[in-house]
């Protein structure tokens, strides 16, 4: 009996010892990654202010082709949005909503995946020689989550890679289409 009362005791401090250590890690984490593009800004930002354009480029697509899809407003304007379900666990519900378009440097979305945390997501364009330096960002705020802060320190290596994916894709989409005329 004292081995069963040892092991709850170990079990115990392991769990307390897991919540003290989570209340200390980072509660607001931020992923960006950069790429350059031969298109211009107002190219890159037509396209990643069109959520009907989303698929073409989207890193999470390819995961579940029969998600199903809704689109609402207009692209480039507040309150542009897309929402999306699927069976597959990787791709789950959710809500992309247009926050602010400031042509052609600026895209920000409020992310809200049902029943966890919302998040915001943002893009910034800026003209790079003869084409665009584009930065897709992800920002979010654990607040007392611990088991989110742990998540949240794998972040950058998970969400990082999905969105340099993206980024790749988007870059082999702009750089096919029609240069502007306004540059």
């Amino acid at each position: 009996m004292v081995w069963l009362k040892r092991l709850v005791t170990a079990l115990v401090l392991l769990v307390v010892l897991f919540l003290v250590v989570g209340l200390f890690l980072p509660r607001d984490v931020q992923v960006e990654r950069s790429l350059h593009m031969d298109a211009s800004p107002r190219q890159v930002f037509a396209v990643v202010s069109d959520f009907h354009q989303f698929n073409d480029w989207s890193p999470w697509y390819g995961l579940d082709p029969a998600a199903r899809y809704d689109i609402a407003g207009e692209p480039g304007q507040s309150g542009h949005s897309l929402s999306w379900q699927s069976n597959k666990a990787e791709v789950g519900n959710g809500t992309m909503r247009l926050l602010e378009a400031n042509a052609p440097g600026y895209v920000a979305m409020k992310l809200d995946f049902g029943n966890q945390e919302e998040a915001d997501s943002y893009f910034r364009i800026k003209a790079e020689g003869s084409g665009s330096q584009v930065t897709w960002g992800f920002r979010t705020n654990f607040g007392n989550d611990v088991l989110g802060r742990y998540f949240g320190l794998l972040m950058d290596k998970i969400l990082g890679d999905q969105y340099q994916q993206g980024l790749m894709k988007l870059k082999e989409k702009v750089e096919k289409s029609e240069p502007d005329d306004n540059g």
